[in-house]
């Protein structure tokens, strides 16, 4: 039966109710990070007060320092805590759905090849941006300026916290929430390349400034290829691993080693390249489906019966062959037409008068 075809009024309304579902998923993401924060924030100036009493809330010096630095070494556990609630809630919307999670956000196996692949593909994306930033903040100091939340996002990686909230929790959750279940859902209602395109865009937007926002949609946008590639999402969540990961690890050693030599970045800034797409291609080969196979016709006469479509039609310059004439009846044999004796035996011919010799007496 022919499915109807979709109306323009159909099509507004799918559209329309697509934009409300991608800001819905932006307001619970957001609101995830603002109430851990919040509660943060509150816990901190209880304890202040607890100590030292209701004057420490006019000491202006005790709010934007002491405050600020105890807020800001507490940022690694806010984040567990709002990568943990984001996954709860995810969870809790997909049963209130009646679905299965591990079917919902594609928990599903693939090769273990592929592994080495993805961690290559990540690695090699975080070394080349981070190669890139240092070789532009050198030639161009101007780019040397640092905001509140990149220093927050810098201190991050020196604790313990810190750094288990951003190369462990963050790839779980956010993997979870942008390509498990922001993508699947906005693939019902949109075409995949718009999907595609505005996962990649609440996810940039999440993140909050300006530089790691137009990072991270390039970033959403090759871990939603991933996804769809390999139709697992654990295999996004180990390109992301990676990619943190790595962040992380140059980070630290920027910090406590500087920046290094112009020179340096430049020939790491080449073997990322490499490495990225070294990690690309395989993961290309590993992923690719298999030609179908081509059908072949069957074989008259083994277990297969010839029919008139399967009978081979004539050249078109050749000429009919005529059917053949069909046998002529067998005549009996007559009195006049005796088979032949055997070799020895004597020949007799009886006639209408004479009887035959057996019946003489």
């Amino acid at each position: 039966m022919q499915q109807a075809r979709e109306t323009t009024t159909q099509r507004r309304e799918r559209r329309a109710s697509a934009w409300g579902l991608s800001f819905t998923w932006l307001l619970v993401l957001l609101s995830m990070q603002v109430v851990a924060a919040v509660g943060a924030i509150c816990w901190l100036i209880g304890a202040a007060v607890a100590r030292g009493g209701q004057s420490v809330l006019h000491n202006q010096t005790y709010l934007t320092q002491v405050l600020m630095r105890r807020y800001l070494g507490s940022v690694g556990w806010i984040l567990i805590i709002s990568d943990i609630a984001t996954v709860l809630v995810f969870l809790a919307i997909v049963k209130g759905r009646h679905a299965s999670f591990r079917a919902t956000v594609g928990l599903r196996r693939f090769k273990p090849l592929l592994i080495v692949a993805l961690l290559m593909l990540g690695g090699g994306l975080s070394l080349i941006l981070n190669s890139g930033e240092q070789i532009l903040t050198a030639l161009l100091p101007v780019a040397n300026s640092s905001s509140v939340l990149d220093l927050t996002f810098n201190q991050l990686f020196t604790s313990i916290p810190g750094v288990l909230s951003i190369v462990v929790l963050a790839p779980i959750a956010e993997e979870i929430a942008f390509r498990g279940m922001v993508l699947g859902t906005l693939r019902e209602k949109l075409a995949l390349p718009v999907a595609f395109i505005m996962q990649a865009v609440i996810f940039g937007v999440i993140h909050g400034n300006l530089s790691q926002g137009v990072m991270a949609i390039g970033l959403g946008c090759l871990l939603a290829w991933v996804y769809l590639r390999s139709g697992s999402i654990i295999c996004s969540m180990l390109v992301h691993f990676s990619f943190n990961g790595t962040t992380a690890l140059i980070a630290l050693v920027t910090g406590s080693a500087g920046a290094g030599p112009l020179l340096l970045w430049a020939l790491l800034l080449v073997v990322a390249t490499g490495l990225f797409v070294g990690g690309l291609l395989w993961q290309l080969h590993l992923t690719r489906k298999p030609k179908p196979a081509l059908a072949q016709a069957p074989t008259p006469g083994i277990g297969v019966a010839l029919t008139p479509s399967m009978a081979p039609s004539p050249a078109p310059d050749a000429s009919p062959v005529p059917a053949p004439a069909p046998a002529a009846a067998p005549v009996p044999a007559g009195p006049e037409q005796r088979p032949l004796p055997n070799p020895g035996q004597p020949v007799w011919y009886p006639t209408p008068q004479e009887p035959p010799p057996q019946w003489r007496q």
